[in-house]
């Protein structure tokens, strides 16, 4: 084959160390990418923060939102808690320009922080093999589905699609 992929057509018995190499490596790739995943989204809120005004904070909220209901869906420990950094991390620049700046966000910046510090610790932690309720699974899939679906009108907005728009008179 071209691309250098072997036919798994193979019949017999698996070899246990093979797999299990092939699992870890896979296993190591992800949490790799979602780390990587935490330093970018950390070095583009702080942008978006100090660069990108109202819209850009808003951003910077939506994508904290939508981090920290991803994590919920990874099974290891290890998987949410990085990404549920990546959450925390994006939305750490607002508290921070919230308290240099002396505005009135401070509170809705102590709020969110808050929020995130519980939202860290419930996602973080383990479920000692008890099932969260179907009831709140299917919200937090509501929520996430909201939160996703808040980004790319608020990046039109940063990116100024819509005034753009505006200015063409169709």
């Amino acid at each position: 084959m071209a691309s250098g992929v072997r036919p798994t057509s193979r019949i017999g018995p698996v070899d246990n160390d093979v797999l299990f190499a092939a699992v870890s490596r896979t296993d190591d790739m992800l949490t790799g990418l979602l780390v990587g995943i935490a330093v970018v989204a950390a070095a583009t809120s702080t942008v978006l923060t100090i660069g990108g005004g109202l819209p850009g904070r808003a951003l910077v909220v939506a994508a904290a939102g939508v981090f920290a209901f991803r994590a919920r869906t990874y099974g290891a420990l290890r998987h949410r808690t990085a990404v549920l950094v990546a959450a925390g991390l994006a939305g750490t620049p607002l508290l921070a320009m919230a308290v240099f700046a002396r505005s009135g966000g401070l509170l809705v910046a102590i709020v969110f922080g808050v929020a995130g510090l519980v939202t860290i610790s419930v996602g973080a932690g383990e479920r000692g093999g008890q099932q969260w309720s179907p009831h709140l699974g299917r919200l937090g899939d509501l929520l996430e589905m909201a939160s996703l679906a808040a980004v790319v009108p608020i990046v039109c907005i940063v990116l100024g699609l819509y005034a753009r728009l505006r200015g063409l008179h169709l």
